[in-house]
């Protein structure tokens, strides 16, 4: 648990996504995190939004909050890995940019890259 909450600022960035409830009580609705190598060359996130809240523009939101940060950062190039049949990420992630590389050892998976600097 320590590891998802107590994150390493140099090379680890989480954001959260989060909205009132009818209690007026803070819910989150969608969290990213990248994490970046030693040298800051290549980072990798992850992203995701709870199910009733997608197609909102939330994952637009924290995609474009991710790039932002990681370019301010000096990262080269963002990664992410998906199912081959998650095309709304897809989708999302070609909409910023990002190529899509298909993983010869894993054909249920693809790669999406997005060179930043």
């Amino acid at each position: 648990m320590a590891h998802f909450t107590q994150i390493d600022y140099d090379r680890e960035m989480a954001f959260i996504a989060i909205k009132k409830n009818t209690e007026d009580n803070d819910e989150t609705i969608a969290v990213t995190r990248v994490v970046s190598d030693a040298d800051n060359i290549e980072a990798e996130f992850a992203i995701i939004v709870r199910s009733d809240m997608q197609k909102q523009g939330v994952g637009n939101k924290l995609m474009s909050k991710t790039i932002d940060y990681c370019r301010e950062h000096g990262t080269k190039r963002l990664l992410a890995h998906t199912l081959a049949n998650n095309f709304p990420m897809q989708k999302l992630a070609k909409s910023f940019g990002f190529v899509k590389v298909e993983n010869n050892n894993d054909p249920q998976t693809v790669s999406l890259r997005l060179e930043l600097n």
